[in-house]
């Protein structure tokens, strides 16, 4: 299991840091007590655009850490002894432009990662299960790559991608629309019907997560 923690200003702005640190916490516990194998936490919402040579800076940038920040690594005992030190990374601070595609080097970092752990897997890739949620305010403008990129993850036997949007009502992306254009006409759409992960579920309430 691993969860992906947005760590960018956008949290911040959406008043939902302290939702993701709170929802962090309180899934990790449960699976750790569900003990469901190995528990992975890592950051992102800095850069993740691509390079000149066509890589995702997710891959490139992974030995400093700039891109996708490994917090706990998968394999190491998850308790709640390390919860602090672990919730003291968070800054939500990172910054992204329009040119960035933070989540799109999210899942290419993760991708890369949990096939890995397939490929090692004492049991085989047959038998590994693997679940990536993210935890983010679910606002992103980088969403016909993001549908590529699930396309092909979602093809891979035994893996799970689910995304928990953080929602604040006072600005709620159920309120959201987006635009588009066809023959020079605007056409408005909810923000959500265009929504590139087809396994998401929007909180509100943290006492409604479970």
């Amino acid at each position: 299991v691993v969860l992906a923690i947005d760590d960018s200003k956008s949290m911040t702005e959406n008043a939902c840091g302290h939702l993701a640190l709170e929802s962090m916490a309180l899934i990790a516990r449960a699976m750790a007590r569900l003990e469901v194998g190995e528990i992975g936490v890592v950051s992102f919402g800095a850069g993740g655009s691509t390079t000149s040579d066509g890589k995702s800076d997710a891959a490139v940038n992974d030995a400093s850490n700039t891109a996708v920040r490994t917090l706990h690594p998968l394999g190491a005992p998850f308790t709640d002894q390390g919860g602090p030190a672990l919730v003291s990374q968070f800054t939500f601070a990172q910054d992204n432009t329009l040119a960035d595609q933070p989540v799109v080097g999210l899942l290419t970092h993760l991708d890369a990662r949990l096939e890995a752990a397939r490929d090692s897997s004492r049991g085989g890739s047959e038998t590994l299960q693997q679940l990536c949620l993210i935890i983010a305010d679910g606002r992103f403008h980088e969403k016909e790559a993001l549908r590529r990129q699930m396309r092909e993850m979602s093809q891979k036997r035994g893996l799970l991608v689910a995304f928990i949007v953080l929602d604040n009502p006072k600005s709620s992306v159920l309120d959201m629309q987006t635009v588009s254009f066809a023959n020079g006409k605007p056409e408005f759409a909810k923000y959500l019907d265009t929504f590139p992960f087809p396994f998401y579920t929007l909180v509100q309430d943290i006492a409604k997560l479970p």
